[in-house]
């Protein structure tokens, strides 16, 4: 049952990323509008279930969820879309490694940290969101 649920979660999470239309001349307003759609998914509750069956799960070596699966097809689907938009830009593979690894590591870390007793306001989180595209846009920028 919680394979299943899964498999919805990131199936569903999956079709939103593919049918995102990111064509943005402007590199950090691409930028922008990639980090904000992610938040659109790792900020639902959905994706924080699914984040923590899998930490659970992985806890527990008599489990047959197979997370390590799940999360390997999200990655690659999320480097596919990463390099599609991205395509045009000069930038040292390793580099742009890093710049992906860092704005879901940040995100993820933002969706962790809501709960009841510490909600964000928007403003707080557009300064956010700013310095993550920030940080994204001299990673890819600067060789």
């Amino acid at each position: 049952l919680m394979q299943a649920v899964l498999d919805q979660i990131f199936a569903s999470f999956t079709r939103e990323l593919c049918a995102a239309s990111i064509h943005q001349n402007d590199l950090l307003e691409r930028i922008t509008a990639l980090i904000e759609l992610l938040w659109s998914l790792v900020s639902q509750p959905d994706y924080r279930v699914s984040i923590a069956i899998l930490r659970n799960v992985g806890r527990d070596p008599t489990s047959a969820v197979d997370g390590d699966r799940q999360m390997d097809s999200w990655a690659r689907e999320v480097a596919r879309v990463w390099d599609e938009i991205f395509a045009d830009v000069d930038v040292q593979p390793a580099r742009s490694q890093a710049a992906r690894r860092i704005v879901f590591a940040a995100l993820r870390g933002l969706a962790d940290d809501i709960n009841p007793r510490n909600k964000m306001n928007g403003k707080q989180l557009r300064d956010e969101f700013s310095a993550l595209a920030l940080a994204t846009h001299h990673l890819l920028t600067t060789q």
